[in-house]
């Protein structure tokens, strides 16, 4: 709930999603305009914050941000989906999610 009403807050749409307990099942999707938003979530504070992310999603796309920072990361476009490669995470605890934008 708090992570979608940090959402409202600033201007950007929240999709109708379910709660999730695996890295697989915790990314949703979200559109605005012609930007798709796929938004990592974690489960509790001491989750694992991997440097690597699968992003399950067959569009294509060009370039993969990281809303954190504006910045472009590397990718890999793999069956299904891509791989994307994400800097270290220095934060005690997991973020409550992490949001990408898929161009």
């Amino acid at each position: 709930q708090e992570f979608k009403d940090t959402m409202e807050k600033i201007g950007e749409p929240v999709a109708a999603s379910k709660v999730v307990t695996t890295v697989e099942d915790g990314i949703a999707f979200t559109r605005k305009k012609d930007m798709i938003y796929a938004i990592e979530t974690f489960d509790s504070d001491d989750a694992a914050v991997n440097e690597e992310i699968w992003i399950p999603y067959e569009g294509s796309v060009s370039r993969i941000l990281y809303m954190e920072n504006g910045k472009e990361l590397p990718f890999e476009k793999k069956e299904g989906g891509y791989v994307v490669k994400l800097p270290e995470y220095c934060g005690e605890k997991a973020p409550l999610g992490r949001v990408f934008c898929l161009k």
